[in-house]
């Protein structure tokens, strides 16, 4: 089920008293863009998507006017979380819901 490692870690944070913030992800680390590539990779794969581009992260950046200064970085520490829980790589994970999705149409 794809929420197994969320719903393993939330109950984990149940029992433990809450004494820190806890960010959750699956493991590794990626951009938006990185996320969205790899999202049309396996979408087409499926054929849940047909061959598109994507905007480079550049004219994106560049392009879309925000009052809000973003880092460069910003990646969740979640060193803490992964104590209580054992993530999964979230290329993993993606491709499980994707694969939820396909079986759903069927």
């Amino acid at each position: 089920m794809l929420i197994d490692n969320l719903a393993r870690f939330c109950g984990n944070c149940v029992r433990k008293k809450w004494s820190a913030i806890y960010h959750w992800s699956n493991a590794g680390k990626c951009t938006w863009y990185e996320f969205a590539q790899e999202i049309k990779t396996q979408g087409i794969a499926l054929g849940l998507l047909p061959r598109v581009n994507l905007f480079t992260a550049y004219y994106i950046s560049e392009q879309y006017a925000s009052i809000v200064n973003r880092p460069a970085f910003s990646v969740l520490d979640t060193r803490l979380s992964h104590t209580l829980a054992i993530p999964k790589p979230w290329q993993q994970q993606l491709a499980q819901c994707l694969n939820e999705l396909v079986l759903s149409k069927v």
